[in-house]
């Protein structure tokens, strides 16, 4: 007769003494809670949406080769960069502050029928972002950085109000700049552009590890949309490039 293996009676407290170990943990952490500032809980909150991160986009499709770790953000706008390979790119970027980005890309995508247009209300942020980042943080009076090529144009204002007049340009592969920072500002021209979006076409996030702002708008972004994310490459684990895909 084959001998059945008894559960050790202590094995049914098992589910209960990890439900108790749950509960102490969870007092202890709302302990720890009162004693740390705004930034530490902040800090604390991009732990959790880097290991959010990384749980997402392992479920992604991915390149030939595996997702690119660069050394900065620029080795990342070279990489959407060798991926613009048509004859009427269009970039949009969304946060333009003093124009940084906006004059890289300027200077190496010198493909004759491309376009750029820059979005931002240049007054600095509605609203808190981190905690030292309170409203008004890169407001720069108003006014777009003085950039005089032909081939940009800028979109003064809040992004719910330039949007909706907005009309996009023709083109053959769209390339997004999101540097919106906050999560009302980034789900918002998120939406917006879903219907717009093709197979082949290259989105970028500044800031995206930041649990409760451009994360949480992607994810959701992720939840509606059709069409797949690729993760083409990330530099410091804060910026990453993706494609849509079918």
């Amino acid at each position: 007769m084959t001998a059945v293996a008894r559960r050790k009676p202590g094995n049914r407290e098992h589910p209960r003494r990890r439900a108790d170990l749950r509960t102490r943990t969870r007092q202890y952490l709302i302990q720890a809670g009162g004693l740390l500032g705004e930034e530490r809980l902040h800090d604390v909150s991009c732990v959790l949406a880097a290991l959010r991160l990384g749980r997402w986009t392992r479920q992604l499709p991915a390149p030939s080769g595996g997702t690119k770790v660069r050394a900065d953000r620029l080795q990342t706008f070279r990489d959407g960069l060798a991926l613009l390979d048509t004859e009427q790119p269009l970039y949009l970027e969304f946060g333009v502050w003093r124009g940084w980005s906006l004059r890289w890309w300027l200077d190496h995508l010198d493909t004759p029928g491309a376009r750029f247009v820059g979005f931002d209300s240049f007054e600095g942020l509605p609203e808190q972002w981190r905690p030292d980042y309170p409203p008004g943080t890169f407001d720069v009076e108003g006014t777009p950085p003085p950039i005089t090529d032909p081939r940009v144009e800028f979109e003064v204002g809040y992004f719910d109000q330039t949007l909706a007049r907005f009309e996009m340009p023709e083109h053959d592969r769209l390339f997004v700049n999101i540097d919106c920072t906050l999560y009302s500002s980034t789900a918002c021209v998120l939406e917006w552009l879903e219907p717009h979006l093709r197979v082949g076409d290259l989105i970028y996030f500044d800031e995206l590890p930041e649990y409760d702002h451009e994360l949480r708008a992607l994810l959701e972004h992720d939840r509606r949309t059709t069409l797949r994310l690729m993760p083409i490459s990330q530099a410091k684990g804060y910026y990453w490039l993706f494609q849509y895909v079918p």
